[in-house]
């Protein structure tokens, strides 16, 4: 029998698709996660606490099931694994301490630039930033922005002073990720808080997005009351928000 062994590839939110949808499908998977530039290498398991029937190997078999970035499985038959996602400690911790300085209320925005923009235009798709701008000038409450582009973040600074906030200053540097996945993970979850939110077109980070946004990520994983680390309850959350599947 072939071993359930796949290598997920790109950045995080990829590999977030391709793990979960075969998990779905083989109920338990051992990942080959290459520490590359496209997750500014960075393991899963260094910004993430492990998840059950998840197993992560470190050398690669002569033999796999899957490499790539495409899932196995339509969207709306998995996208409820996300739940699974349990972020280390600290960095719930700055989620937390980033969120209480917004307060419960904000807008958000995903602005991705570098590599993306002309992906996006090829499929137009392509988001511009006259939307984005637009989007925070009406906006009546605070707006917190990803990007991950240091000219974006320090545009809209002078542009917007207080209005718009950012969850880090982005360091100059040659890198084609100008962020860390710690950094990425922060603006993910944080952006789905928000009341009102745009994302950028063709982008695999803004529809991550809106999926916690749907599973109500924050309230299950990164509230002070919350309690997915426990192996029941994590079971019991994906019950919650799993649809009801075709045979």
């Amino acid at each position: 029998m072939k071993m359930n062994i796949i290598i997920p590839t790109e950045g995080l939110c990829n590999r977030f698709r391709v793990m979960f949808s075969y998990l779905t499908k083989l109920s338990e998977i051992q990942v080959l996660w290459n520490k590359d530039k496209t997750v500014s290498f960075t393991h899963f398991l260094d910004i993430f606490e492990p998840i059950p029937k998840i197993n992560f190997i470190y050398t690669k078999p002569t033999e796999i099931l899957y490499s790539g970035y495409g899932t196995c499985l339509s969207f709306d038959k998995f996208y409820y694994n996300y739940i699974l996602l349990k972020p280390k400690i600290e960095i719930i911790n700055k989620i937390r301490d980033i969120i209480k300085n917004l307060g419960e209320n904000y807008n958000a925005c995903h602005i991705r630039r570098t590599d993306h923009i002309k992906i996006a235009k090829s499929h137009h798709k392509f988001t511009n930033d006259f939307k984005f701008i637009d989007f925070i000038k009406k906006s009546d409450k605070t707006v917190y922005v990803a990007t991950d582009n240091k000219f974006t973040q320090d545009s809209l600074k002078k542009i917007f002073g207080n209005k718009v906030r950012f969850g880090y200053n982005i360091s100059p540097t040659k890198n084609l990720r100008q962020t860390s996945l710690e950094e990425a993970l922060i603006d993910l979850i944080i952006c789905s808080g928000s009341v009102e939110f745009l994302g950028s077109g063709y982008s695999s980070f803004s529809h991550t997005i809106q999926i916690f946004k749907q599973i109500d990520f924050i309230k299950k994983n990164i509230n002070e009351n919350s309690e997915i680390n426990d192996i029941d309850i994590q079971e019991e959350l994906i019950q919650e928000v799993q649809p009801e599947l075709l045979n």
